[in-house]
């Protein structure tokens, strides 16, 4: 269970078969916990971006095919608006398209992008970014450090 600010109160696991048996299984496990009817809401979406970015020093976006919704590039438009560009980097796989927009966007706030031919590729450019990025917040936690 959460307040609002995203710091955690209690802690509880809740076995479940499926997506959809989720809420059922809470409402079930809270009513019976806390001895009277309680309501389970999704959390919002934005809700749930900002608690992400904020737990996060790198965000890796991955544009495999082109989508017609395009909830991707949202999310990471979204994270790049509230300050995480430094640690965002997306992966397009070759052929797939960007937008002009989009494009402005990752210039703007400085974003890595990649681009990958197939799942080989994609692995090693993940995993080479992150090495990076390890050593790199290593060397921040390392100042802290007494010694």
């Amino acid at each position: 269970m959460f307040v609002h600010d995203g710091e955690p109160l209690e802690e509880f696991q809740v076995e479940v078969n499926s997506k959809e048996e989720v809420g059922k299984r809470l409402k079930e496990e809270l009513s019976r916990r806390e001895g009277f009817e309680v309501t389970v809401s999704p959390c919002p979406v934005f809700e749930k971006l900002d608690f992400l970015f904020r737990l996060s020093q790198v965000v890796l976006v991955v544009r495999n095919k082109e989508e017609t919704r395009g909830g991707e590039v949202a999310e990471l438009t979204y994270g790049l608006v509230k300050g995480q560009g430094d640690g965002v980097c997306l992966f397009k796989k070759d052929g797939v398209a960007l937008s002009s927009m989009l494009l402005e966007f990752l210039d703007k706030w400085k974003v890595n992008l990649r681009s990958y031919r197939n799942m080989k590729e994609l692995k090693e450019e993940v995993l080479r970014y992150l090495r990076y990025r390890v050593d790199e917040y290593r060397k921040q936690v390392e100042h802290y450090m007494i010694p």
